[in-house]
Parts: structure tokens; sequence; C-alpha cells
């Protein structure tokens, strides 16, 4: 196995979220206090996929997830968009869609 496959491996693996920590399902819409979970207990992998228990403070009962379905709270989708393009574009300029201030001046008239 290279070097490249066993990061992958170790990486995947690995829990990145800790007891505590607020988290929100990733692919909802997280406009409310409603859709942040805390992060209640690790468990352990399921396949290749590190798994947790959160509750939300409006809900009874815990859920289980796997780490992919998750994100960290207050990380907006817009940014993680923002974060893909830079990865795959690079850094992109900042461009303005103001149109130019264009002189409205006259020069002679031409013969």
């Amino acid at each position: 196995m290279n070097n490249v496959s066993q990061n992958k491996n170790r990486n995947s693996s690995t829990h990145i979220f800790s007891v505590g920590q607020n988290v929100l399902i990733k692919g909802k819409t997280a406009t409310a206090e409603t859709e942040t979970y805390r992060i209640t207990a690790t468990l352990p992998l399921r396949g290749n996929s590190p798994q947790y228990r959160i509750q939300n403070q409006f809900e009874h009962h815990e859920r289980v997830i796997t780490q992919e379905l998750i994100q960290q709270a207050g990380v907006s989708q817009a940014s993680e968009h923002d974060a893909l393009i830079e990865q795959t574009f690079g850094k992109l300029p900042d461009v303005s869609i103001a149109p130019k201030n264009r002189s409205t001046k006259v020069s002679g008239a031409q013969k």
C-alpha cells in the first residue's frame, strides 16, 4: 500500500469531532438553533467511518451518525462551496460586478 492510501485510510478512520462539540447535519438548512446537535459520545467505526452519538436540545432521543454526514456548527455551506472552488481552481481574484465609472466628457468633434 502506498503512502497516499495509508494516509487516506488513517484520516478517514480518525474522529475529528469531540464530545461536547456542536455540529450540523450536512445538507440541512441550518438556520435555527433546532438544527444544531451536540456530540454526546464517540462510537467505533462503521465500515471506514467514525460514528458519533448526537442530540438536539429540543429532542429527548439521541441519534447515531457517521462523520461524513456532519460538519462543525458555524461553518456555512457557502464557505464549504468557496473552499471547494478554491481547491479546484486556486484562489480567484475579487472581481466587482459593478459597472465601471465611465467619463461622460465628449471630446472635440471630428471633421
